[in-house]
């Protein structure tokens, strides 16, 4: 359990260089703070400055922490904390636009998260599930009866913390030429996208492809069927490029899927 005192601190504004419009669950004006043995990303920018006292728990979900505040008895997710034994910033950046993090307070064993392609992990604190999942475009459906109940585990553990300790942090751009911007979100690597073929439509420069599924192939975009997934049926060989990706899901659940990006015709050897 850690009690939070609040003091000045320096922060900076996350929104500078990671794009939240994807993530329905973030609020405006995310921050990342630097401490002593880790990096917290706020959900609620400065939160401890809500209530003069109050408790924090800290519970462990694969390589990071996810901070609950309990506030009145109420539970609200603020922030998760990722230890720097294994992230840098460059690193929560990519972890942040890869992953996102789920906190439903719902006493059924049946809860339905949105925008999550799979599911990683998730656990119960006090029968509330908290749910780690790749960022996607579907609506999963999650049976919580076989998640672990930490509660117990995290019971008599407390700690002060300072937020005065915290610092700003040198976060540069990336500069690199290619990007992917998918539903109007920069993302840092590749993304998985499946599909049905056999309803949905993928239309990249306004050609129609006939694929199962999006993914990396040779440091760019290729479209795959499941049948014979070591060779994609095309694929975008311009890997110095901005690639533009926007997938509308219609009111029967096909997707239409379309991809826009500028390309080089290389004739030197021509």
């Amino acid at each position: 359990m850690q009690n939070h005192t609040h003091a000045g601190n320096n922060i900076i504004d996350f929104n500078k260089y990671f794009n939240t419009k994807y993530t329905e669950e973030v609020m405006q004006n995310n921050t990342l703070r630097e401490f002593k043995g880790y990096y917290e990303y706020c959900f609620i920018n400065k939160y401890e400055e809500k209530y003069p006292y109050f408790e924090t728990e800290s519970i462990q979900l694969e390589d990071i922490f996810v901070t609950l505040l309990n506030a009145r008895g109420r539970l609200c997710l603020v922030s998760l904390l990722f230890p720097k034994n294994k992230f840098n910033v460059d690193k929560i950046k990519n972890w942040l636009n890869k992953y996102k993090v789920d906190f439903i307070k719902d006493k059924t064993n049946k809860i339905t998260i949105k925008n999550a392609e799979s599911i990683v992990s998730g656990l119960l604190y006090h029968d509330n599930a908290i749910i780690l999942s790749v960022k996607g475009l579907n609506k999963l459906t999650i049976d919580t009866e076989k998640f672990n109940e930490v509660s117990d585990d995290y019971r008599e553990y407390e700690q002060y913390v300072n937020t005065a300790h915290s610092k700003d942090i040198n976060f540069e751009n990336s500069n690199d030429n290619f990007s992917i911007i998918l539903n109007g979100t920069k993302m840092n690597y590749i993304p998985r996208i499946e599909f049905n073929k056999d309803r949905d439509k993928i239309i990249s420069n306004g050609n129609l492809i006939y694929a199962d599924y999006i993914d990396m192939y040779n440091g760019s975009i290729g479209f795959f069927n499941t049948d014979f997934p070591e060779t994609p049926v095309s694929y975008i060989a311009d890997n110095d490029t901005k690639i533009t990706i926007d997938i509308i899901v219609r009111q029967d659940e096909t997707k239409i899927c379309i991809i826009e990006y500028n390309y080089i015709i290389y004739t030197e050897n021509f």
